[in-house]
């Protein structure tokens, strides 16, 4: 176990009590942490990713100014993802199984399982359900939850202004909301604080790097109050790193840091946010979240500015920047004079309660709403906070274009077709004439994508293309193969799995000279791993039914031992 000593600012406990209580809980529940990498580019910036060691999918990042930091920073963010049920978004969870029958409740001890006839107008649910465009709530089934077919599982959030009760299909959630808003701490407040931090982050962020604001430099006189992050930024600069160090408030409205790190090569930028109400906290986060499992010396994530406006706005952009700060930022908001002054802004970090009090002032005064949803499992304490039309990461139109039942069916098919043991040409037919439907999605698409995550690794690149050609060879319909054969080899973007099944297609049923014109193309050969299933097409969806089994025989237990 790492030991840390002294209470942060910002928190409720010491680094050393934080980490044992998480480290104690998880074992509770039968998490085995490991410690994937350690990450220190410069001095006073460490960071450090985690797993669980049975389930390869539940992994955190941690991030702090000390290694003690960073290491309880990724079991909070570990403890939050399990508390608030975000593992086990878009896992596939088969609700007949009877362990899952067993189960209190799924993800929330007051979790409503609407019926499927209940109107999308229905009181219960929270207004913002009106405005998806739906004209009933059998669209809003989650489709990795695979049973109770005329249910529809919504979870509670409790409005802050007046303490009225909502509730939020579950796949409004994962549709719109990902992972913004959750988190965990030593005390709920604690929680909620750095939940709502990080909504007004993504926001602003959002809203910055869209509209090309222009910031204005925090001056080296007001960093130099807190010397661990001034000895960072000089550790950058020393080492030839241009740094830009912003004041993201928007003439202290928000409580937002922003950092840009310049490649002295040339390269790029890279850029990064963090908020907090205490002004020190925010600024650390920044720097922290800069570096974050970064290789300074490998430089490949570095981007270089435009100013391409529609591409800058665009909704691709940005979910590049919140996935991993990878997207596009515009010259002129690193260039252009700022608009506003430089203006400290913030309450003191040792009192939760206050810090909750600023946050939620900022949000009622531009007539926002804050819905907060508590989740408290074996002493963990974590939240998930929504604020309706501010915190979307995805647009409303998300929901009704992405979820969608298709993946049930399949789920099915895979599921019968395991338990038999075999693919019937019947069942292979009635498979590929539903795959092939008008409104089924495109052959890039990942079939974990449309199911749910898998435990399998190796089965992770499977699309829906692979799919469709190891039914037709399976059906031996060649004139078939010969078709998509044409329209794939002028793909660049092939992965390993239609790359072989490309090589395996063209040897199987144009022969001769084949191999040649496919070798020069392409310059691989089949992967050897992949062949036994282009062979026996039947044995691909055998085993890809018993990995989505298997996966509900890890999945279930530890919902069980979660919510005990």
């Amino acid at each position: 176990m790492i030991k840390g000593t002294g209470q942060p600012i910002g928190k409720d406990s010491t680094y050393a009590k934080t980490i044992a209580n998480f480290e104690a809980t998880l074992n509770k529940v039968g998490i085995k942490i490991v410690i994937e990498k350690w990450n220190n580019p410069v001095k006073n910036v460490w960071s450090v990713l985690i797993r669980d060691r049975l389930r390869k999918g539940f992994f955190s990042n941690g991030k702090g100014t000390i290694k003690e930091q960073a290491y309880a920073s990724a079991l909070g963010e570990f403890c939050e993802r399990l508390c608030t049920g975000f593992y086990f978004y878009n896992q596939v969870i088969d609700l007949d199984d009877k362990s899952a029958l067993k189960l209190p409740f799924i993800l929330h001890p007051n979790e409503l399982w609407a019926d499927s006839k209940t109107k999308i107008s229905d009181k219960q649910f929270h207004p913002l359900v009106r405005e998806l465009g739906l004209k009933n709530i059998k669209g809003l089934q989650e489709k990795s939850l695979i049973g109770r077919e005329e249910k529809i599982l919504a979870l509670p959030y409790i409005r802050e202004e007046d303490s009225k009760t909502f509730y939020l299909p579950m796949s409004v959630i994962t549709n719109l909301y990902m992972s913004n808003g959750h988190a965990a701490g030593n005390t709920i407040m604690e929680a909620k604080v750095q939940a709502l931090s990080e909504v007004f982050e993504r926001a602003i962020k959002k809203r910055i790097i869209k509209e090309r604001i222009a910031l204005p430099e925090i001056p080296d006189r007001f960093l130099r109050k807190f010397p661990r992050i001034w000895e960072g930024i000089c550790a950058l600069k020393k080492a030839g790193y241009g740094l830009y160090i912003f004041d993201a408030s928007l003439g202290g409205t928000y409580p937002l840091a922003n950092m840009v790190l310049i490649d002295p090569q040339g390269k790029g930028v890279y850029t990064s946010y963090g908020a907090h109400p205490s002004m020190e906290v925010a600024i650390e986060r920044t720097l922290t979240e800069l570096l974050q499992g970064r290789v300074l010396k490998e430089a490949t994530f570095f981007t270089m500015p435009i100013e391409d406006h529609g591409h800058i706005s665009s909704e691709e952009n940005w979910f590049e920047h919140f996935v991993d700060s990878s997207g596009k930022i515009a010259w002129s908001s690193i260039l252009n004079k700022s608009e506003y002054n430089f203006t400290p802004w913030g309450v003191d970090g040792r009192d939760r309660q206050k810090e909750w009090d600023y946050l939620v002032n900022i949000a009622l005064n531009q007539d926002l709403e804050i819905l907060v949803s508590e989740y408290s499992f074996h002493g963990m304490n974590a939240c998930h906070i929504i604020v309706p039309k501010f915190s979307e990461i995805y647009p409303l139109s998300e929901v009704a274009e992405n979820n969608s039942n298709r993946s049930r069916k399949y789920y099915h098919w895979l599921k019968k077709i395991s338990k038999a043991g075999r693919l019937t040409g019947k069942d292979a037919l009635a498979l590929l004439n539903y795959i092939e439907r008008k409104d089924f999605l495109p052959d890039q698409l990942a079939i974990e994508d449309l199911i749910g995550n898998m435990q399998k690794v190796d089965f992770k690149e499977v699309t829906v293309l692979v799919v469709r050609l190891l039914l037709y060879l399976q059906l031996k319909k060649y004139k078939k193969i010969s078709t998509i054969l044409d329209e794939m080899r002028f793909r660049h973007d092939l992965n390993e799995w239609e790359r072989s099944l490309l090589v395996y297609c063209e040897l199987k049923i144009l022969k001769g000279t084949a191999f040649k014109r496919v070798k020069d193309f392409y310059q691989h050969s089949i992967s050897l791993s992949f062949l036994k299933y282009f062979m026996r097409p039947s044995r691909f969806f055998i085993d890809l039914g018993k990995i989505y089994i298997e996966g509900n025989t890890i999945l279930l237990p530890l919902l069980a031992k979660r919510n005990l």
